[in-house]
C-alpha cells in the first residue's frame, strides 16, 4: 500500500518493522473467498492478543523504573498507531475481494428496498388521506396534533426519498463495478484516515480507549471510488471490534456533512479532539478540509464556555486525587485548560507540549510552570498505565481511574521512584496544584478575552468564558470598537444617554433570550442606577412592540435568562416603598412577587426566584426530551412553547393574594396580563394557560396515587383531554414545579416522571406508522382496554362482596349448579378455600395488597373451573343492570374510580333499577373534586340539577352525560358531574333527590345580568373517533354506537346557572342532545354536545347563538 503520508517518528518506524514481520508470516497466503475473511479475522485477533502481551510486558518491566517509566505512554503510542497502519494495510489486499462482496451486498440490497418500498408508499398515502380528512374538519384535532402528523409525512416522504436513492445507487453499483479498475492510490487520495485523542498527543495509556476518524472525499465524479471507500472502513472497523480494547471512530464526509452536530452540548467537547487529529493513512489535504470546516462552523463562544465550565468551579484547596483522569486537578482537567488556548487562539496543534510552550512564548505562564505541568501529565500517565501493567487482567476498566490506597501503596511498593509514602502523597498534591494553577491562569485570561456580536441595531461586547455582555453600542457608531476587546473597561465609564432608539433595549434582551448569559455586573448596576431613563425608554414602546418582544422572549431557548436578568435591574422607590424592577415595566404583577414568601415550611425561595426557577428547570426539561426522544417534541409549536413558559413565570402568581385560591385566580391573572396589552392569542392559547395554571401541581397528585397507578393514569389522560400535547405540557410544568421547590424535592420527583412516561407510552404507538390510526384512535383502544380490565375485576369483587352479605352457596354454587353439574362438581372441591378467602378478605379492611393477592386467588379458582358465559350468567342474575352500568356510565369516571367503588356503585343502583331518578355522591380523594353520579328517566332533570347546584352554589367542574335510548321508547340520562363546594357544605343524595322532584325553576328576576363578559363561541365539527350513543339493543343488553356524529362546542366565561342555562337553551329551541361533555378551566367554560345527524339537521346554530345570548342575560340570583 502506498501512503501518502511519511511517518517520520522512529519509534512508529521501528514498532511498524517488527509488526510487519509478525502481519507477513501471519498472513503469507490470501485465497480470495469470502470464507477466507473470518478466518483472517481470526488470525488478526490472536496475532494483537499475541503481540499486545509483548509490548504490555515490556511496558510493565519500564512502568517501575525510574528512569524509563515516563517512556511508557510514547511507546505504547507509536507501538498503537504501527497497529493501525498495518492492519490498513491488511484491508487494503482484501480490496478485490471486498469489491467482489459489495457486488452481492447490493444485489440484496437493492431486492430489499424494492421490497420495502411499496410499503413505505402505502403508509405515506395513508398519512395523506388522514391529513385531507382533518383539514376539512379543522376542529376535530388540534393544531399542534395536526402538525405531529404533517412531520410523520414529511419523514416518510424523506425515507421514500432515500429509498429511491440508495435503489439508484445500488443500480449505478451493479452497473458499472466490473469494469471499474481497481486502483489503490486513487483511493488513498480520496481518504483519509486520522487519529485524535490521547493518541495523536503520544498521551495513550493502557486504560485509554483509542479514538480515531475517517473522511471521505464523496465528490459525484469519483462515487464508485466513494463507495468502496466505504467498504474498506466497515471491514477496518469490524476489525477493529474483534480487538480486546475499547476504540471511538468517527466518520465524516467531505461534501454536505451536517457539522452543525456537533455544536450540541453533548458533542461539542469533540471538536478540539478533532482540530488535535493527526493523519496515519491516506490523504493529509482532506483532513486539513475537515478541520477549516470545523473552524468555520464551531460556535466558539459556547464550545469555550463549555471548556471553561468544565473547570472554573475548581477549589484551589484540592490535596487529594479521586480520579486520575477526571478528577479536579487531573489529565482532563489540564487538557480542558488547554483546549480552551487552542481554541481561542485558532492553533492547529493539541499537543500538551506544543501548548504549554505557546503559553510560555506569549508571556501567560512561565517557564516554571511549562515545567511542573509537563511533570505533572508525565506522572498521572505513569499512574493510568501503572494500574493497567500491574493487573493480570486484560482490559481491566473496572474502577480504573480511581486512585485508591491499594494503588498508592502497590506503587510505592514495586516502583523504585519514592522511598516512602510521605514523598510519594507530595508529588500528588505537587502535581495537583500545578494543573489548578495553570488552569486558574487560563481561566484569567479567558475571562479578558472578548468578542464582537452584531446585532440588527447593536454591537455587542461579549466575554468569551461566560457568554455576558460587557458593553454596546449602535451599530452607526461601531468605530473604535476594537479597543474594548481583549482590554479590562473603565469601570468608571458613565452612560449619559442609555439607548438612541427604545427598540435597541428590546433587541439586547432578545439576544439574551436567543443566546444566554446575562449583563456584566458593571454594565447591569449602571442601568439600574439610570433607571429613570428606562422608564421613559419602555414608555416610548407600542403595545405592539411589547407583546412582539415577550412572544419571541418566551418560546427562545433562554426565557429564564433574561427573565432573571429584568428582575435583578432594579431600584427601590423610596416615595412608595416599593421594589421596581425592568422586568415590572413591561409586566407590573412582576413586581408584586419580588422576593414574596409564601408557604416557608417548603418552599426554599422567594416566589420570583422559585417562578423563574420552574421556567429555567423546564428549559432543561425540553433540551433533555429534544436529546433523549425529539419525536415528542413534534407535539409542540411555538404557540405550546409561549402558553408552558409564561404558565411556568406565572403558575404561583395567584400566591399574591393569600386570600384567595391560588389555583383558581393564577389563570385569571396569567391571562389579564395579556389583555391588557392588547394581546389577541388565540383561545386555544389561553386554554392551555388556563389549564396549566391551575393544574400545575394535579399530575403530581396523580402520581401519589401509588396504590392506583392505572387510575393516576387514567386521570392524568382525562385531565389532558386524551391530547398528547397536554400530557406532555402538564407533565412538564407540574414536574419543573416540584423540582424547584426546594433542593430536597429535586431528587424526588421519580413518581411524576413514572406516571408521564407510563402515560406516554399509549402515544409511543403512534411511532409504528402502519397503523395510519389518530391518536384519538389510539387512546380510545388503550381505554376500552382498560374498561375491560375494570370490568372483569368489578365482577369478581362484586360476586364476592354478595358472597359476604350472604354466603357462597345461595350467591353462586346453587345458580351454578342449575347451568352445569360438571362445573359445579368441579368448584365445590375448592368450597372450603374459597370460604375462607371471603372471611379473610372481609377482615383485610384498608389493606389493599392483601386483597389484591385474595381477589387474583378468588378469581384463578373461579374462571378455571367455569366458561365464560355460565360466569356471565350468574353475574347478570344478581346485577340485572350489569350492562347498563358498563354501558351508560362515561368510561372517564370509570377509569376514576377502584375497582371497589364501582361494585359498590354497582350495588347501589341495582337496586330500585326502576325509580325514576337515582343519585349518588363518591367523595373524592384528597385535594381532589367530589363526583355525582346520576340515572334519570326524565331528560328536564339534567337541567333541574344544573339549576339547584348552582342554587346551593356547588359549582360543577366538569362532566359528562349520556342520552340513553331504551327498548320500550322512552329516554333517559345517565351521567357524572365532578363538583366542588364552597365552606364545609355536605351534599346529601337523598336531599338532591327530593330537591328535584319538589323542584319548580322560578321565573327569571326582571333585572337581565349586564355581564360585560359573555362572549360566547360557538363552532361546529364533525368526528367519528371521540363519541357515542347509546342504545338498548334486547333486554338488558346496551350498546354503544359511533359513527360521523356532530359536535357543537360552546365557550364562554364560567358563571353561576351558566351550565342551566345553555341546557335551558337547547330545550327553548327544541333539539336533543345525544351526549354532553362539561370542562372547567379556570373562569373558562368549553362545554361539547353531540348530535346525531337527524337532531343536526334541525339545529340552526344562528338561531342557538341568539337564544344563548338571550337566556345569559336572565338573572336567577
Amino acid at each position: 500500500m502506498q501512503n501518502l503520508i511519511e511517518i517520520e517518528d522512529l519509534k512508529i518506524q521501528f514498532y511498524s518493522s517488527q509488526l510487519q514481520q509478525r502481519f507477513d508470516a501471519t498472513f503469507n497466503t490470501f485465497d480470495q473467498k469470502p470464507e477466507t475473511l473470518e478466518k483472517r479475522e481470526r488470525l488478526y485477533r490472536d496475532l494483537f492478543n499475541e503481540e499486545f502481551q509483548i509490548i504490555k510486558q515490556s511496558c510493565a518491566s519500564k512502568i517501575v523504573d525510574k528512569q524509563e517509566a515516563a517512556l511508557v505512554s510514547c511507546d505504547y503510542s507509536a507501538w498503537m498507531i504501527a497497529w493501525l497502519y498495518l492492519s490498513w494495510e491488511m484491508v487494503f489486499e482484501e480490496l478485490e475481494l471486498l469489491q467482489l462482496l459489495m457486488v452481492q451486498e447490493s444485489k440484496e440490497k437493492n431486492k430489499y428496498l424494492n421490497s420495502t418500498l411499496p410499503g413505505k408508499q402505502k403508509n405515506y398515502k395513508e398519512i395523506v388521506l388522514l391529513l385531507e380528512k382533518l383539514e376539512q374538519n379543522p376542529e376535530m384535532i388540534d393544531s399542534s396534533e395536526k402538525s405531529y402528523y404533517e412531520k410523520n409525512k414529511s419523514d416518510l416522504e424523506e425515507e421514500i426519498k432515500v429509498i429511491k436513492q440508495e435503489i439508484l445507487d445500488t443500480e449505478l453499483i451493479l452497473k458499472n463495478i466490473e469494469k471499474h479498475p481497481i486502483d489503490a492510490i486513487n483511493l488513498i487520495r480520496n481518504f483519509i484516515f486520522f487519529i485524535r485523542g490521547s493518541i495523536s498527543r503520544n498521551e495513550l495509556t493502557f486504560l485509554s480507549d483509542i479514538d480515531f476518524g475517517y473522511c471521505v472525499n464523496n465528490s459525484s465524479e469519483n462515487f464508485l471510488d466513494y463507495k468502496i471507500i466505504q467498504e474498506l472502513i466497515k471491514r477496518f472497523d469490524a476489525l477493529m471490534q474483534k480487538l480486546s480494547i475499547d476504540s471511538a471512530g468517527l466518520y465524516f464526509e467531505l461534501i454536505g456533512d451536517d457539522l452543525t452536530r456537533f455544536n450540541d452540548t453533548k458533542s461539542i467537547y469533540t471538536i478540539p479532539t478533532i482540530l488535535e487529529g493527526k493523519p496515519v493513512i491516506g490523504n493529509p489535504l482532506i483532513l486539513s478540509q475537515l478541520k477549516e470546516q470545523f473552524h468555520e462552523i464551531c460556535l466558539k463562544p459556547k464550545l469555550i464556555k463549555y471548556l471553561n465550565n468544565q473547570y472554573k468551579n475548581a477549589s484551589t484547596q484540592i490535596y487529594e486525587l479521586a480520579e486520575i483522569k477526571n478528577g479536579n486537578g487531573g489529565i482532563r482537567h489540564l487538557q480542558t485548560a488547554l483546549w480552551s488556548i487552542m481554541i481561542c487562539y485558532n492553533l492547529d496543534q493539541g499537543s500538551t507540549r506544543f501548548l504549554l510552550n505557546y503559553l510560555k512564548k506569549s508571556n501567560q505562564i512561565t517557564a516554571q510552570d511549562v515545567n511542573h505541568n509537563q511533570i505533572a501529565i508525565q506522572f498521572y500517565l505513569e499512574l493510568r498505565n501503572f494500574k493497567f501493567l500491574s493487573s493480570d487482567t486484560l482490559n481491566n476498566k473496572l474502577n480504573d481511574d480511581i486512585l485508591d490506597h491499594n494503588t498508592l501503596e502497590n506503587y510505592l511498593k514495586l516502583s523504585n521512584r519514592f522511598e516512602n509514602i510521605d514523598q510519594l502523597n507530595q508529588q500528588i498534591i505537587f502535581c495537583i496544584q500545578s494543573v489548578l494553577s495553570l488552569s486558574e491562569a487560563v481561566r484569567k485570561q479567558i475571562q479578558s478575552m472578548c468578542y464582537n456580536e452584531a446585532i440588527h441595531r447593536l454591537v455587542l461586547i461579549k466575554n468569551y468564558s461566560d457568554n455576558c455582555i460587557i458593553e454596546y453600542q449602535p451599530i452607526a457608531s461601531n468605530q473604535g470598537l476594537s479597543w474594548l476587546v481583549n482590554q479590562k473597561r473603565q469601570q468608571d465609564k458613565q452612560i449619559k444617554k442609555l439607548f438612541s432608539h427604545p427598540l435597541e433595549l428590546i433587541e439586547l434582551l432578545l439576544n439574551i433570550s436567543q443566546t444566554g448569559g446575562r449583563f456584566d455586573k458593571t454594565l447591569e448596576r449602571k442601568l439600574a442606577d439610570n433607571f429613570d431613563q428606562l422608564i421613559k425608554i419602555v414608555k416610548k414602546l407600542e403595545n405592539s412592540d411589547i407583546t412582539s418582544f415577550l412572544r419571541k422572549a418566551f418560546v427562545a431557548p433562554h426565557t429564564s435568562d433574561v427573565v432573571a436578568q429584568m428582575w435583578d435591574i432594579m431600584y427601590f422607590d423610596s416615595h412608595s416603598g416599593q421594589i421596581k424592577s425592568l422586568l415590572g415595566l413591561f409586566i407590573p404583577e412582576a413586581d408584586q412577587m419580588r422576593y414574596l414568601r409564601r408557604n416557608v415550611e417548603i418552599h426554599e425561595y422567594p416566589l420570583c426566584v422559585h417562578s423563574n426557577e420552574t421556567l429555567k428547570t423546564v428549559e432543561y426539561e425540553l433540551k433533555a426530551i429534544r436529546n433523549n426522544d425529539p419525536e415528542l417534541l413534534g407535539f409542540l409549536n411555538e404557540d405550546s412553547v409561549f402558553a408552558l413558559k409564561w404558565s411556568c413565570l406565572f403558575h404561583d402568581i395567584g400566591k399574591i393574594n393569600p386570600e384567595l385560591n391560588h389555583e383558581k385566580s393564577g389563570p385569571e391573572i396569567a391571562i389579564r396580563i395579556l389583555d391588557r396589552l392588547d394581546w389577541k392569542p388565540s383561545r386555544r392559547i389561553l386554554s392551555l394557560i388556563r389549564l396549566l395554571v391551575e393544574h400545575h401541581q394535579s399530575v403530581v397528585k396523580f402520581s401519589r396515587l401509588s396504590t392506583y397507578t392505572e387510575i393516576g393514569i387514567n386521570k392524568y389522560l382525562e385531565l389532558a383531554e386524551r391530547d398528547p400535547r397536554r400530557v406532555l405540557l402538564l407533565y412538564l410544568i407540574n414536574v419543573s414545579d416540584y423540582k424547584s421547590v426546594n433542593r430536597m424535592f429535586r431528587q424526588k420527583a421519580a413518581n411524576i416522571d413514572n406516571i408521564f412516561q407510563e402515560t406516554m407510552e399509549i402515544f409511543h404507538q403512534l411511532k409504528n406508522r402502519a397503523t395510519g390510526k389518530t391518536v384519538t384512535n389510539l387512546v380510545n383502544s388503550f381505554l376500552d382496554g382498560k374498561v375491560i380490565e375494570a370490568k372483569n375485576q368489578v365482577a369478581i369483587i362484586s360476586l364476592l362482596q354478595r358472597c359476604i352479605a350472604e354466603n357462597i352457596k345461595s350467591v353462586f354454587l346453587e345458580p351454578l349448579f342449575g347451568i352445569s353439574k360438571q362445573e359445579y362438581n368441579a368448584v365445590s372441591k375448592n368450597t372450603d378455600r374459597l370460604n375462607n378467602l371471603i372471611n379473610v378478605y372481609s377482615q383485610s379492611f384498608e389493606d389493599i395488597s392483601a386483597k389484591k393477592t385474595l381477589l387474583i386467588e378468588f378469581s384463578n379458582i373461579i374462571t378455571k373451573n367455569i366458561s365464560i358465559e355460565s360466569f356471565e350468567t350468574i353475574l347478570c342474575h344478581h346485577f340485572p343492570n350489569w350492562d347498563w352500568f358498563f354501558n351508560t356510565i362515561p368510561n372517564r369516571l370509570i377509569l376514576s374510580l377502584t375497582d371497589e367503588e364501582l361494585s359498590h356503585q354497582l350495588s347501589k343502583f341495582s337496586l330500585n333499577h326502576s325509580k325514576r331518578l337515582k343519585i349518588s355522591i363518591i367523595k373524592g380523594e384528597a385535594g381532589e373534586y367530589d363526583a355525582l353520579l346520576f340515572r334519570a328517566s326524565d331528560l328536564k332533570v339534567q337541567k333541574k340539577l344544573a339549576f339547584i347546584l348552582n342554587q346551593k352554589n356547588i359549582n360543577i367542574e366538569n362532566g359528562k352525560i349520556n342520552h340513553v335510548q331504551y327498548l320500550s321508547g322512552e329516554s333517559g340520562v345517565v351521567g357524572f358531574l365532578h363538583f366542588s363546594t364552597t365552606g364545609s357544605y355536605e351534599l346529601s343524595a337523598q336531599d338532591l333527590e327530593a330537591s328535584i322532584e319538589n323542584l319548580k325553576i322560578p321565573a327569571p328576576k326582571s333585572e337581565i345580568i349586564q355581564d360585560t363578559d359573555s362572549q360566547i363561541y360557538i363552532s361546529h365539527y364533525q368526528d367519528e373517533e371521540r363519541g357515542y350513543i347509546v342504545k338498548e339493543t334486547s333486554q338488558n343488553n346496551f350498546v354503544r354506537s359511533s359513527g360521523l356524529l356532530h359536535y357543537v362546542k360552546i365557550s364562554t366565561s364560567d358563571q353561576r346557572y351558566r351550565f342551566f342555562k345553555i341546557l335551558k337553551t337547547m330545550e327553548d329551541i327544541g333539539i336533543v342532545v345525544k351526549q354532553s361533555t362539561i370542562t372547567t378551566i379556570g373562569s373558562q367554560i368549553n362545554d361539547y354536545f353531540i348530535f346525531d345527524d337527524e337532531e343536526f339537521q334541525s339545529l340552526d346554530l344562528k338561531k342557538l347563538q341568539d337564544q344563548l345570548e338571550e337566556n345569559l342575560k336572565l338573572n336567577y340570583e
